[in-house]
């Protein structure tokens, strides 16, 4: 398996070269404490950008085996770690709309995601970057900056406990496993739904997922519908 120093390597050797030659960058690298497998590479600059998965051994992640040894422990596990991979992103990234790594941002819910991975050999990151051009030629240089030193700081900063919020983490992954335990129990008790005692149903706007602020009155539900 080849290296970060021969990924920098060849995008160096690229640089200025036809579009096309990005194609050469495309398998799996070492990057250290962790994997980067660039799986599709686009075809040119205005295409969908190029496909990369980050590998880690879960030994090198350190998550908790508690947090991650059931199926709703792994669906939350995996949602807080995309959501801090994408604030990553933002710190890192350098926000150049040509040569951008994204994960896709999550929204409130807490949902199985196939952004991340948790698995008892690997955990996987799959995101997207956009290789950067100057026309239709190869911007190496700056696709190497975003590969072997961008991508590592947000991996070491997303995807390694010791460096997360590791109380954030273990309420995330409660939570969830609080509201599938409720969801269980809804078919017995002949209900299809429920609404927390006090929630603020009301967003701030149509494309927020945020509460409204001012004004909103808290959620009271009727006697006669209320359970426990």
């Amino acid at each position: 398996m080849r290296d970060g120093s021969a990924l920098k390597a060849t995008l160096h050797a690229i640089d200025g070269k036809g579009y096309g030659a990005y194609k050469q960058i495309k398998g799996t690298y070492d990057l250290g404490h962790f994997q980067v497998s660039v799986d599709r590479v686009q075809v040119d600059p205005f295409a969908p950008p190029s496909l990369v998965r980050v590998i880690l051994d879960p030994s090198t992640a350190g998550l908790p085996e508690e947090l991650t040894s059931d199926a709703a422990g792994r669906v939350a596990a995996s949602d807080f770690l995309a959501r801090r991979f994408a604030e990553a992103v933002g710190r890192h990234d350098g926000g150049d709309r040509d040569s951008a790594i994204s994960i896709g941002k999550p929204r409130q819910q807490v949902l199985e995601r196939t952004s991340v991975l948790i698995a008892e050999d690997r955990i996987e990151a799959r995101i997207t970057v956009g290789l950067p051009a100057s026309g239709r030629s190869v911007r190496g240089r700056q696709a190497a900056r975003t590969l072997t030193e961008a991508l590592p700081r947000i991996v070491e900063d997303a995807l390694l406990h010791r460096n997360l919020d590791a109380e954030a983490l273990r309420e995330h992954v409660s939570l969830y496993r609080d509201q599938e335990s409720l969801r269980s129990q809804l078919a017995g008790a002949g209900l299809v739904a429920f609404v927390g005692e006090g929630a603020i149903l009301p967003r701030r706007s149509g494309d927020s997922d945020a509460p409204m602020d001012d004004g909103a009155v808290p959620f009271q539900s009727p006697a006669s519908l209320r359970v426990g």
